[in-house]
């Protein structure tokens, strides 16, 4: 008898346990359901009420698949009001070779060198120094992820600009991984009414089921980045691993470009054996490569946009280094000013 009722108490904890692991599976289910419901709702919306896409809207490459896909998240006190401030800004960087997403709260009161012809001031004034040139939002917020690459060397793939007042519900998303958040109808109307942003509805998919997808440990806030931090978290990416040698040239009268390029690439993992001045002047950027497959390749393409692409067999250029380097990177006029 004794052993009977053993039995049953025991029988009744595994049912337990499978009732608690059944709720929770309809729970995750029910909220990844409504979620994709709720990003349709936002691409459709979005598809029907966008006059028109431009060339910068949604860049060409796909960042879902890349080993780390970074966001730049700011806040704006009001959407409406004009011109935009800045209140406050994080850098996400999503980490997927590692399985971690690390999170950077960015000073919007630091002056920094403003991509362009713009010189320095506060990142508080990205959005509205953006728009100066552009009766569009999107090429604001590329200005923005242009910007904050050039803080850190380091490239941004997507931005996302909200309201002050949703922000903490939006962060609680990409860096907690809190998917619920998603559902509450403060981050509806955040998202489809009070949010601009070139995340496509795939990418935004990716990275919210990636943070759903990790514990808490495996989200990381950081006080502190520099080309090291950056550098470790690269240091075996196939970029990395690959052990490329990379030579950039400053082919324009620009100071500091070749400098700042070595940075951005060094940052991404990539082996720079010098950084000096071409000897003559470039109206247009180059790549001479010995192999065009090269991760490293593909990054100096996707950061800097480089369309010329030559092999090192097919070229005689009065550079000495394009000889002893696997790729050299030649920057030119129409690249350097947009830096």
């Amino acid at each position: 008898m004794p052993k009977t009722s053993a039995r049953r108490k025991k029988s009744a904890r595994v049912s337990k346990k499978q009732k608690q692991r059944i709720v929770r599976t309809v729970t995750a289910a029910l909220l990844l359901f409504l979620s994709v419901g709720f990003l349709v709702g936002i691409s459709l919306y979005r598809t029907f009420t966008k006059k028109s896409a431009t060339a910068t809207s949604v860049s060409s490459y796909d960042v879902t698949n890349a080993e780390i896909s970074t966001i730049v998240i700011a806040s704006v006190e009001n959407m409406e009001k004009q011109p935009l401030i800045v209140d406050s800004m994080h850098l996400v960087m999503f980490d997927k070779a590692k399985k971690k997403i690390v999170s950077h709260s960015v000073n919007v009161e630091d002056v920094v060198e403003m991509p362009g012809k713009y010189g320095k001031e506060k990142l508080s004034k990205v959005l509205a120094i953006g728009m100066l040139e552009s009766s569009g939002f999107e090429e604001s917020g590329i200005f923005l992820e242009n910007t904050i690459m050039k803080k850190f060397a380091f490239d941004v793939d997507r931005f996302l600009v909200v309201n002050k007042n949703s922000l903490d519900k939006i962060l609680d998303v990409f860096t907690k991984g809190e998917l619920g958040a998603l559902v509450s109808s403060e981050s509806i109307n955040a998202l489809l009414f009070e949010s601009k942003t070139n995340i496509t509805l795939n990418e935004f998919y990716s990275f919210t089921t990636f943070a759903n997808s990790l514990t808490s440990d495996r989200f990381i806030s950081t006080d502190y980045v520099d080309d090291s931090y950056l550098q470790n978290l690269t240091f075996d990416s196939k970029t990395s691993q690959e052990k490329a040698s990379v030579a950039v040239l400053n082919g324009t009268k620009i100071p500091g470009v070749a400098s700042y390029v070595g940075r951005v690439i060094s940052n991404a993992g990539g082996y720079i054996i010098t950084v000096s001045n071409a000897k003559t002047n470039y109206d247009k950027s180059m790549l001479i490569v010995r192999n065009k497959d090269l991760h490293v390749v593909k990054d100096i393409v996707k950061f800097f946009g480089i369309e010329n692409i030559v092999l090192s067999d097919d070229i005689n250029i009065n550079e000495n280094v394009a000889d002893r380097a696997d790729v050299t990177i030649i920057i030119g006029i129409d690249i350097a000013k947009l830096l």
